[in-house]
């Protein structure tokens, strides 16, 4: 069978018989419904003619399988992204009056163990007269995540059976449509009950559109009508445009009547341009009329230079003219300068005419020193001509000392004179 997404979509009138077990997702989403023949068998058909005529002898059609993977006590799988359910069929010596006390859990992990998907603890009183209960923990998986499973009983009590079965237990199915060349041109999200289902971002669809390259540059949202909708993200459509070297060089965002939309970020669409290694040197924010605008932080564009480690060295700042332009935090131009093993060592501020300047923080420049472990383990505060500077708490530098979670546990301040103190509060 072909394993990629869409491979099917050509198939009309199509019917495939597999055993059980097999999930052929892809499937689906290309328009086939599947029933359960017999114990060992399945059919995934999208011949409407089939289809009708095994529900008129009594076969049930499911737009995702519903049916039960065999499992077995401590086995493990792997699962496509999704919402699945654990069966536990559990037996144990019957009491006539059980506590309500643990007599073991159900554990879902990743593969050996090393982190906990789901843990559901069993207690004696669930189980009936005839010492049986059967236990359902839903639980969601990553995809190809693989995952472990077990009963775990408490430290003395014993089962006399036990068994597992695993379902996929979807909350909506995806239903798509591709083109020539096997890219999802439009998808449909639908409940169990055929009705439209919204995704977190707020929409019921979506259509996309590509390039040559098959790169995505244009895609759009739908209610559950199929009319446009902003989505939590703040738009109803978003366009990429790629440069010659295939990088993501510009995104504008539209609204429902396909005009562009200002988001809350500030700016309805950006630029932005690459030196030969790939980084980012100049990037730029438009608002609604196509032209340069001010973000909330202050600035319309900024342009860097880097070094031929990829280092950034430089960051200036210019407003909606491509003016020099004063951050809200004191300064035009950043500048940067490296340790031997690439930390962050010095980092010194200027104003628009390039002159050193004491920036909100109360320095021109910052030096670091680091541990092995690349963390900061002492910064000192430079003026505008080189000279060490007190910060107004009075703090010339400082020392820090980190635990072996490799978090902070102690910061010391120290003087101008290298005197330690304690900052006033």
């Amino acid at each position: 069978m072909p394993a990629r997404d869409g491979a099917f979509a050509a198939l009309e009138n199509a019917s495939v018989v597999t055993v059980h077990d097999r999930n052929l997702r892809d499937l689906f989403a290309a328009g086939f419904q599947v029933t359960e023949l017999s114990p060992e068998y399945v059919l995934y058909s999208n011949d409407d003619a089939v289809i009708e005529q095994l529900q008129n002898a009594g076969y049930t059609f499911f737009k995702y399988y519903p049916f039960p993977m065999a499992a077995d006590n401590e086995s493990s799988v792997i699962l496509k992204s999704g919402d699945y359910t654990l069966t536990a069929e559990l037996q144990r010596v019957p009491e006539t009056e059980a506590p309500h006390e643990p007599v073991g859990s159900i554990l879902i992990t990743s593969y050996y163990g090393t982190k906990q998907i789901k843990k559901q603890s069993v207690y004696a009183d669930d189980f009936d007269t005839e010492g049986c209960v059967m236990i359902e923990v839903a639980f969601n998986a990553g995809n190809w995540e693989g995952m472990e499973y077990s009963y775990v009983p408490e430290e003395g009590i014993e089962l006399l059976s036990e068994s597992f079965s695993l379902a996929e237990t979807p909350s909506y199915f995806t239903e798509t449509t591709y083109d020539g060349r096997l890219l999802p041109i439009w998808e449909t999200y639908r409940n169990l009950s055929g009705e439209p289902y919204y995704q977190p971002q707020g929409y019921a669809a979506t259509s996309r559109e590509y390039d040559r390259a098959g790169r995505l540059i244009r895609q759009s949202f739908y209610d559950g009508a199929g009319s446009p909708v902003i989505i939590k993200s703040g738009y109803a459509s978003i366009t990429q445009e790629y440069n010659r070297q295939g990088r993501l060089c510009g995104e504008a965002y539209y609204d429902e009547k396909g005009s562009l939309r200002l988001l809350d970020k500030g700016y309805a669409a950006y630029e932005r341009e690459f030196d030969r290694k790939g980084n980012v040197i100049d990037q730029r924010y438009l608002g609604e009329d196509g032209k340069l605008i001010m973000l909330p932080d202050g600035y319309a564009e900024f342009r860097r230079v880097y070094n031929s480690k990829r280092q950034l060295l430089e960051e200036r700042f210019y407003d909606e003219n491509g003016m020099n332009i004063l951050l809200p935090k004191g300064y035009w131009m950043e500048k940067r300068e490296y340790d031997d093993v690439g930390n962050v060592s010095i980092q010194r501020y200027y104003d628009t005419v390039g002159q050193s300047v004491i920036i909100a923080m109360g320095y021109a420049e910052i030096h670091w020193e680091y541990n092995d472990n690349k963390k900061v383990i002492r910064e000192e505060y430079y003026g505008v001509n080189g000279e060490r500077i007190a910060l107004s708490n009075g703090a010339a530098s400082q020392t820090l000392e980190y635990g072996t979670d490799g978090k902070v546990f102690a910061r010391h301040y120290y003087d101008l004179n290298g005197e330690e103190f304690i900052p006033e509060a």
